[in-house]
């Protein structure tokens, strides 16, 4: 449980602390180092979205959307966007976001103060409209002056062209206004024929000069060119705006996201569980969690653009006078940053792609993705929900394979094995130093896959292995039809690409029916949706009053010690339950009248072909046929199937398929038999592939890459075994955790290493430090304490005495190859001293006693100072480097003792 903890606050690091601290090959990276929770308070996004938050989000947006569809008024529709937090008690985001953000919508209040006048042109505060107006309009003339004056060329003349968003959508759509005025003298006469009788009458468009403006400033930050209706008319896009319903729910980690029609609904069961639902396009997601991670998204949110006038926005025209010495007097650096924000982000926001469930109890479904759910970290299911095609008009795949599973997982794996993910979260959970950041954490295998995962269509965050699933693999096959050439007869295709009509080819000599295959297409048939309508009925509704109950639930006066408020049904006098009548909003299906062939009329919801967000028809693939397959796979077991090959041939056992991303042998998968390349060397007996055996628990890999040395397969699969560290990180997080009474440890397992001269000895994968540095030991696992009768044994570690205010130890150890004891004898009211061991058959010597560091100050043993005397260790022969080493302290009644692991000096001190 604690893995899973810990994963739901990783992942929800992950998502509200922004992909840059993502991994750095990872998917989110284009982000280039976005904090969300900054752009949440970035007027360049709240000005565009719909959103309320809770917790320690509770900030974000203004509390929500004002909509009851209980209560409303006949004809009254809902809002577009509607973002709910009502019912949330935790820490939680409902987002309700635009497909496209309008930048010219904000133009109006994104403002700069350029200071004093220059020359009779008005400075001052100018928006992005006005100061776009002064690069892209107005004289070139002045823009010269100007630029020898302040360093950018700008007509300031022009500011006052434009200011709005509006009032350049409305000067783009004018159309045509004839006009005339009066050109060259087409009719002499008067005097000498001197006088002009007639002029020639010329037409203009009155309202091209006004138009052409309006076009340069909607074409001046995308390099976009508008094309004219045949009115003259250029109809800009308009002002954009979020539609979607996020919803968050319960007492943990909520985010629901929403767009283009979605509904999201994200719900917590308690405080230890996270859930995300993203929802697009007309669709719904749900995700649901106690105890445990719900993810449903389907959100293709790189389809969100940052736009000027309805294209890509490019803010180079700008640059230059964002940058100058102008602008940077007046304060401007803080809109050039704005506009970086957007233009990094433009095309770069990865979509949001997964159902994943984990936990006690965990549910998630996602419209045409998918749906799973997970019962006590264990019983496990997963549909997949994605349509056979895009739903595109051109669409021309051949098949499809979608997936129905059903597993029993391992919880087990959260916590054993060198992949499991307590191993991943570890420093996060233990607060390691420098290894808990959260950088370093989001830098992780697991947080990378994870990451990749979350915006992936075709990956499945996978966080526990399984120990079996079953997988139903239905493969669906289209059906084709001819693509018919501008005769309306088939057309055929050769290996060159050249396309031709059956009549064509026998038109042509140098050409051959039978070089020629027919062209073929997916048949496609119109995706029909039903229609809703919007409906209000009337309802009686309860009355419901405020009152104070006591503890037995009787009704007492307000502030009466004890009691709490409560809502509960207005009454008469008589005892009567009160109503009023209210109005609610419903959609409800539209119902037609249809009648068959016999006359016979039924009532049915009407149909109609379904259109994506931009209007487009939407069409399926025509299924021809459909295959499904039965597979039986596990994490453990066989890694790879078994391959025997003999006399040219090969036979596959167990023939590998593939399962959420892991390709694994089908455990019930018939054998497969196929011929070897001709000159593979077949001989004369079968050569098996290597087999190796994937063990649960942390048991390791068993590898019988060498089946006649079975003492090397024993060594080899004993150092894949990972238990015994599995249970050493466990018992770091848990000991602590259990708040033992006592600071004494004991290490039992670390390796003797060489010490230098003047140092104390590091001992391996202790649970306690020396005293190194200056710095106190440092005890994860709390011990009974060492006494007489009681020894602590340490291998290649030396021993020592700590109490919290009375501590009493002295040290002597040798390292070699054979075995030494050191005695450390404490007197009740004086001093400590130490003997040295000699180790025999081993060589070591010992290094010169460090001073004590002042800063440990001096232990207390009965009301006297207590010091450890030198002790010293020497040995012939051998090496100095594997010895073992055992140490114990004498101690009087009542002291307390703890091992500092890993001193192995010869000489040591306390």
């Amino acid at each position: 449980m604690i893995a899973v903890l810990g994963s739901a606050a990783v992942l929800s690091a992950g998502l509200l602390a922004g992909p840059g601290a993502a991994h750095a090959a990872g998917p989110l990276d284009s982000l280039g180092g976005a904090d969300v929770g900054a752009l949440l308070d970035n007027e360049m996004i709240t000005g565009f979205v719909e959103m309320c938050g809770s917790g320690a989000l509770a900030s974000a947006g203004q509390g929500g959307t004002t909509w009851d569809p209980e209560d409303t008024t006949d004809g009254g529709l809902p809002p577009e966007a509607i973002a709910t937090c009502t019912d949330s008690t935790g820490t939680g985001l409902a987002l309700v976001l635009p497909d496209r953000f309008e930048i010219g919508q904000l133009a109006e209040e994104m403002t700069v103060d350029l200071g004093d006048d220059i020359l009779f042109y008005t400075m001052g505060e100018r928006n992005l409209f006005e100061l776009l107006g002064g690069v892209v309009l107005g004289s070139s003339t002045i823009k010269t002056l100007v630029n020898g004056l302040v360093g950018v060329p700008i007509d300031p003349g022009a500011f006052d062209e434009y200011d709005s968003y509006d009032q350049i959508r409305a000067d783009a759509a004018l159309p045509y206004d004839p006009k005339f005025k009066r050109g060259e003298c087409i009719r002499w006469g008067g005097f000498l024929g001197l006088v002009c009788q007639e002029y020639a009458r010329i037409e203009y468009d009155g309202n091209a000069a006004k138009r052409d403006k309006a076009i340069k400033m909607a074409e001046a930050l995308t390099g976009h060119t508008y094309e004219p209706d045949e009115l003259g008319r250029v109809i800009l896009p308009g002002k954009t705006a979020p539609e979607g319903r996020s919803t968050i729910i319960g007492e943990g980690i909520n985010v629901a996201l929403s767009m283009r029609g979605g509904t999201a609904v994200a719900e917590t069961g308690n405080d230890l569980a996270l859930a995300l639902a993203g929802a697009d396009n007309g669709l719904l997601a749900q995700a649901y969690a106690m105890y445990g991670i719900a993810i449903a998204a389907n959100l293709d949110t790189s389809d969100i653009r940052f736009t000027w006038f309805g294209q890509d926005v490019d803010f180079s025209a700008l640059r230059p006078l964002l940058e100058s010495d102008l602008a940077a007097d007046a304060g401007a650096g803080e809109m050039g940053e704005m506009l970086d924000v957007v233009e990094g982000l433009n095309g770069q926001i990865p979509d949001l792609k997964e159902v994943f469930c984990y936990g006690v109890n965990a549910k998630a479904t996602a419209e045409a993705f998918g749906s799973c759910s997970n019962f006590l970290g264990t019983f496990d299911t997963y549909q997949d929900l994605r349509p056979l095609s895009d739903g595109s008009g051109t669409f021309d795949g051949d098949a499809v394979a979608r997936q129905e599973q059903y597993g029993i997982q391992d919880v087990s794996s959260l916590v054993f094995g060198n992949d499991a993910l307590l191993n991943q979260l570890a420093p996060l959970l233990t607060g390691d130093g420098e290894s808990a950041s959260m950088d370093d954490l989001l830098a992780s295998p697991f947080m990378a896959g994870l990451l990749t995962a979350l915006v992936s269509e075709d990956q499945r965050i996978k966080i526990s292995k399984d120990f079996v699933r079953y997988t139903k693999n239905v493969e669906t096959t289209f059906e084709k039809e001819p693509v018919l050439g501008t005769d309306g007869t088939p057309l055929y295709r050769n290996s060159a690409g050249l396309e031709r009509t059956q009549a064509q080819i026998e038109d042509d000599p140098d050409l051959d029916i039978a070089d020629f295959t027919p062209v073929t297409k997916t048949k496609l048939t119109p995706r029909m949706v039903g229609v809703y309508e919007d409906t209000w009925e009337e309802y009686q509704s309860p009355v419901m009053v405020d009152v104070w109950v006591n503890a037995d639930g009787e009704e007492v006066p307000e502030g009466t010690e004890g009691a709490v408020q409560k809502q509960v049904q207005k009454q008469t006098e008589d005892g009567e339950p009160v109503f009023e009548t209210k109005t609610r909003y419903v959609r409800v299906p539209k119902m037609i009248t249809r009648t068959d062939d016999d006359g016979v009329t039924t009532q049915v919801q009407e149909t109609v072909q379904a259109t994506d967000a931009d209007g487009r028809l939407l069409w399926d693939p025509v299924v021809a046929t459909t295959t499904t397959a039965h597979w039986l796979t596990s994490d453990y077991g066989l890694r790879e199937p078994l391959v025997v090959s003999w006399l040219g041939h090969e036979i596959v056992f167990f023939p590998a398929v593939e399962v959420n991303g892991t390709t694994r042998p089908n455990l019930i998968g018939l054998p497969e038999i196929r011929a070897i390349a001709a000159d593979a060397d077949s001989g004369l007996l079968p050569k098996i592939s290597l087999v190796q055996w994937d063990h649960p628990f942390g048991l390791g890999t068993l590898s019988l890459d060498n089946p006649f040395d079975p003492l090397a397969v024993a060594r080899n699969w004993r150092n894949t075994v990972t238990l015994g560290d599995d249970l050493k990180l466990i018992g770091d997080l848990v000991g602590p955790l259990l708040g033992s009474g006592s600071d004494s440890g004991t290490d039992s397992g670390g390796t003797a290493t060489e010490p230098d001269d003047g140092e104390a000895g590091q001992g391996d994968g202790t649970a306690g430090e020396d005293v190194v540095d200056g710095e106190a030991p440092v005890t994860l696992l709390a011990g009974r304490p060492a006494t007489e009768s009681d020894p602590a044994d340490a291998a290649g570690t030396g021993t020592g005495a700590q109490t919290g205010g009375s501590g009493a130890g002295s040290g002597s150890e040798a390292s070699g190859t054979g075995a030494a004891t050191g005695t450390g004898e404490s007197t009740g009211t004086g001093e400590s001293t130490g003997t040295g061991g000699t180790a025999a058959g081993g060589e070591g010597s010992g290094g010169e006693a460090p001073q004590p560091d002042p800063s440990l100050g001096t232990g207390q043993n009965g009301g006297h100072d207590t010091t450890g005397a030198q002790g010293e260790a020497t040995g012939d022969g051998g090496s100095d480097e594997s010895g073992d080493t055992t140490g114990t302290d004498a101690q009087p009644s009542g002291e307390l003792a703890s091992v500092s692991a890993g001193s192995d000096s010869g000489d040591s001190e306390e």
